[in-house]
C-alpha cells in the first residue's frame, strides 16, 4: 500500500503541489511520516463522487477548502479541523427540494454553532446564535414580508417558528 492510498473504495487525486509539498517542500517531514505531517494543499474524490478541494493534514480535511456532494450539488466552502467543519463556512443547499437555503457563519464538529444567518428559499431569515445545529439564545427572525421578532429562542423554537419556515 503506497501513502496516497487511502482505502480500496476511494480514488485519491492529489495535485502536484500536494506531493511536492510532501516531498521537498515542507521541513517537519521526515520519509516515515511523509503522510501524516504538514497540512498541504490537495484535492480528492470518493466513489461516491463526492469531491474536496483544500487543505489536508495527514488524511483530514484541516484547514480552509471546499466540499461538493455529487448527488445533491450541495457546497460547503469554509474551515474544517480534524474533517469536521468548523470555524467560519458558507453551506449552500442545491438540491432540488432545497435549492436556495443557505447558511453562512459559525461551524463546530459539522453543526451550526455560534453565530450564522439562515436564509430559506421563500426569503425568511434567520440571523443569531446557534447551538448544535439549533437556533438557540438571541437571534432575529425576518419574514420576506418585513415582519421581524427580535429576541431569544430556545432549542429552535421560539413559539411561532413552526408558522413561518
Amino acid at each position: 500500500m503506497s501513502i496516497y492510498d487511502v482505502h480500496a473504495s476511494i480514488t485519491l487525486s492529489l495535485t502536484r503541489y500536494w506531493r511536492l509539498s510532501l516531498l521537498h517542500a515542507c521541513p517537519c517531514v521526515s520519509m516515515r511520516r511523509i503522510y501524516t505531517s504538514c497540512p498541504v494543499q490537495g484535492s480528492m474524490e470518493w466513489s461516491t463522487k463526492n469531491t474536496y478541494n483544500g487543505m489536508w493534514k495527514g488524511d483530514k480535511r484541516h484547514g480552509k477548502g471546499t466540499y461538493v456532494w455529487s448527488t445533491s450539488q450541495d457546497v460547503y466552502e469554509g474551515s474544517w479541523k480534524n474533517d469536521k467543519r468548523n470555524g467560519p463556512g458558507l453551506y449552500t443547499w442545491n438540491a432540488p427540494w432545497s435549492a436556495g437555503l443557505t447558511y453562512q457563519g459559525g461551524w463546530k464538529n459539522s453543526m451550526k454553532h455560534g453565530l450564522g444567518l439562515f436564509i430559506w428559499t421563500n426569503g425568511n431569515a434567520y440571523d443569531g446564535s446557534w447551538k448544535e445545529d439549533m437556533r438557540t439564545g438571541a437571534g432575529v427572525l425576518v419574514w420576506k414580508n418585513g415582519d421581524k421578532y427580535d429576541g431569544m429562542v430556545s432549542a429552535g423554537a421560539c413559539g411561532i417558528i413552526e408558522e413561518w419556515q
